[in-house]
This record gives structure tokens, sequence and C-alpha cells, in this order.
């Protein structure tokens, strides 16, 4: 059915990096998702109501937050889609973060809402009358719901949607939600007991857990995470692949949006080489990865000295420190200053994240007794550093 509806639908279908069509699959799973939402909302809300549960009805009112939260990706989408203006030069494609937020909230606000009426009926409990018409009513509509929730699932990996994603969550919490309303509607035919206000409880912390969780990953995102360690390969081994890049490092990658991604790093180049031909090598590569990977990228050139002797011999001993040592380092950037008849021995080593200042000194201390054992007159100075993925 989803290949059916997206070959149907949507044009150029696997053009996904395509603005107008990553808007069409936002599109299509709005309304399928409005469309079966507001038919699960009509039949619940009908049940509910003759059966006497608040566990029901709360749940049919689920359905209808759902129906605004496809109301509410369609303006999103749009919202992101907008070219980049002066108030905005890198757009708005972060709105759909955003948008992602704003279902969370919505999450949680019917959760609490949810929460105060089913404590309601723990100390009142309403009179409940069973049929298993309502059964199969509710087995049918957590059936949609799988459904819908493998739909948005697939729609969001096929356009890296964070949104979509969080819809596909949203629908899979919705079938625990019914299944645990079947379960208080047949424990209370049999047993007399009724456990709806405690059923409608366990509901409502559900979808206060759901509604936290993507607000707690939404906000990760605005605030900046990890590039996908994917991207970061293709990028490294495509940089690398050319003639005359000898290495790369302080790779940066600002994401402004599913199709908005600006990386900037430092390419390692022969400090022997004419500065023409180094900058035609660096402008080819930046087009290509533009090309290729749809990534907006600034190279500064750093020219090294891979001739010299006394450079490589201490550089080896470093890279082979790090090798013995601990491989989570990396180290670049070297260079000789000679002053006062000692040598400068000079680079950046990228440590990771959770070095403390005595994990820090102990390394400049292995390094600097490594290196003095080698020549006695090296001095190591180092520029610590942590990288961004």
């Amino acid at each position: 059915m989803t290949k059916f509806l997206v070959h149907k639908f949507i044009n150029n279908h696997e053009n996904v990096k395509d603005k107008a069509v990553r808007n069409s699959y936002a599109f299509l799973a709005a309304i399928v998702g409005m469309f079966c939402n507001i038919v699960l909302f009509a039949v619940k809300f009908f049940v509910g109501y003759l059966s006497s549960s608040i566990s029901v009805m709360s749940d049919s009112f689920n359905n209808l937050s759902d129906v605004s939260s496809s109301f509410v990706v369609i303006l999103g989408f749009k919202i992101a889609n907008k070219p980049a203006d002066k108030k905005h030069p890198f757009g708005y494609g972060r709105s759909e973060y955003l948008t992602t937020l704003l279902i969370s909230i919505i999450i949680m606000y019917l959760g609490y809402s949810f929460l105060k009426e089913s404590i309601h009926n723990i100390f009142y409990p309403p009179v409940m009358s069973f049929n298993f018409i309502f059964i199969f009513i509710l087995v049918f509509s957590a059936l949609v719901k799988i459904w819908l929730s493998i739909f948005n699932k697939k729609l969001g990996m096929a356009i890296s949607s964070k949104t979509l994603i969080a819809t596909c969550v949203d629908c899979k919490n919705d079938v625990i939600i019914t299944f645990t309303t079947i379960f208080s509607l047949v424990f209370t035919k049999f047993t007399n007991i009724v456990i709806d206000g405690y059923i409608g409880t366990l509901v409502s912390f559900l979808l206060l857990l759901s509604g936290f969780s993507i607000l707690k990953e939404t906000v990760s995102s605005l605030l900046g995470e990890p590039t996908d360690k994917k991207l970061i390969s293709d990028i490294k081994q495509m940089v690398k692949s050319y003639d005359g890049i000898l290495g790369i490092h302080d790779l940066i990658v600002h994401n402004y949006g599913p199709n908005k991604i600006i990386a900037s790093l430092h390419a390692e180049v022969a400090n022997d080489m004419q500065i023409s031909a180094c900058h035609d090598i660096i402008e080819r590569v930046e087009k290509d990865v533009a090309n290729n990977l749809n990534i907006e990228l600034v190279i500064h050139a750093d020219p090294i000295a891979i001739n010299d002797p006394q450079i490589k011999k201490l550089s080896s001993i470093v890279n082979e420190y790090i090798k013995r040592e601990n491989k989570n380092l990396n180290a670049h950037d070297f260079r000789l200053v000679q002053t006062n008849g000692y040598t400068n021995f000079i680079f950046d080593l990228i440590i990771p994240f959770e070095y403390k200042k005595n994990d820090i000194d102990k390394i400049k201390k292995n390094l600097q007794e490594v290196l003095s054992n080698y020549d006695k007159k090296v001095v190591c100075i180092i520029n610590f550093e942590t990288g961004y993925n």
C-alpha cells in the first residue's frame, strides 16, 4: 500500500533530495494520517460514549490530536521550504524541528488532561457497558494504527524526517493505548471490577512519556548533535580521494535542516605546491562535494612539510605513541620552530570530550618524555582541542 501511494501521488519520488519531492512525501503522510485519524476518532468516541468508558473516549481524543498534528506537519514543511532571505540567510529548514517540538507538546498536554480525568474515575468509577462489537472496532483501530506507524516510518526514513519518525512513534503508542483499553473493558466484563480509571492513568503516563521523549530528542537536535557518522565518512573519503590532498582534519558540519548542510575542514597539502594548483584542487573538491553530497563545503589549505626529515621522525614518534596508548587521539598540523638552540615541535591534538585535566597533563608529560628520549633539545608544544564528530 505504501509503495502504491508513493508511486501514485508523488512525482519523481526517488529524488528525495529535492525539496518539492520531500514536501510531497510529508503532505502525503499528513493527508493519509488525517483521514485515518478522523475516522478512528469518530468510531472510538461513539464506542466510548455508548460504553461510558473514559479510557476509550480519551483514546479517541488522542486520535483527534493526531489530526491536528498532521496539520502542524503540513505547516512545518511549508515553512521549512521557504527560500533563504535577509533575516534567515541559511533558510528555514530548522522549522521542521519546531514542528516536531509542537507535536510533542500537544501529546504531553493531552496526557496531562487525561491524567486528571482518569484520577477522578479512580475515586468515582463510571458505570461501563460491554459489547463485542466495541472490542472488534478497537482491534480494527489498533490494526489501522499499526499500518500508519509503518507508513510514517517508511516515509520518514526515505526523506530523513524526524517529524515523520515522531509521528511513527506516536502511532505505536496509540496501539499500546488501544490494547490496554481493550484489556480494561474485558477485565471489567468478567470480574465486575472497574479498572478504567487505573488504565486511563496508565494511558496518560504513556502519553506524557512519549511526548517528553520526542521533546528531549528534538531539543537535542536544536542544540546541536554529532553529525551522522556515515555522512562524516563520506565527506572524508571523497575529499581524501583527490590527488594533492594528503590528509584532512578539523571537519565541522553545521545542520540548518535536512536539506541545508554547511561544512568546513582543513586539508593538508604539500608546502611546496604552487598556490594556483592548490586553489584549483580545493575549488574542484568543493564543487564535487556540493554536487554529489549536497553539502556546501569550505576548505582551508594547511601546508605541511612532507619532505622535512625531522618533522617526519618526530611526527612518527607521536603517532606511534597514540597508536600504542590511545587510538581515540588524533594529531595533526606538525611544525617546527627553532628558538635559542631548542626545537619547538608544535602540533594539535584532538582528545575525547570526557578527558579531564589530569588526563591532558599525563599525555603532555608522556609525549615530552618520548620526544626527549629521541632528542633532549626538542620541546613539545601541544594545542589540545576536542573534535566535532
